[in-house]
């Protein structure tokens, strides 16, 4: 009897709506979590996830069973209602920007992506989001 052995790891990346500063610290502990217990419920392993004000990072091994925008659908859907009903700074409706990034990755790779995402706040100490993606 043949097994499939599916290694599909996936580094995704998106921005808060215009770039707003709204994910403040006194949050984002709570909504990682949240985005965490998401990426199981869709039968997805989170490896880490991490980000800043303004954008988030999620490094998981997806589940083959569903699509990568599936799975992005439900992780930006659930986060954008959890802040909305948890965050009663916003002076606004929150919604992520549209689209995102999303890069693969080898098993091999996924200790110095998930280093990579766990050291945001050094990260873009001096860089922004925008030369990320024209560097990456």
């Amino acid at each position: 009897m043949s097994r499939n052995n599916i290694h599909a790891y996936y580094h995704m990346v998106f921005s808060t709506k215009h770039r707003e500063p709204v994910l403040r610290k006194e949050i984002q502990a709570s909504l990682y979590k949240m985005l965490w217990n998401k990426c199981l419920e869709i039968g997805c392993e989170p490896v880490m996830i991490d980000g800043m004000e303004d954008h988030i990072h999620i490094l998981l091994h997806s589940n083959p069973l569903v699509s990568i925008s599936k799975i992005l659908k439900a992780i930006k859907g659930s986060s954008s209602r959890w802040i909305n009903e948890n965050c009663d700074f916003l002076e606004h409706f929150f919604s992520w920007q549209r689209g995102y990034g999303l890069f693969t990755a080898s098993p091999k790779e996924v200790p110095k992506i998930g280093s990579y995402i766990q050291n945001q706040k050094t990260h873009h100490a001096n860089d922004s989001i925008i030369d990320e993606f024209e560097i990456g």
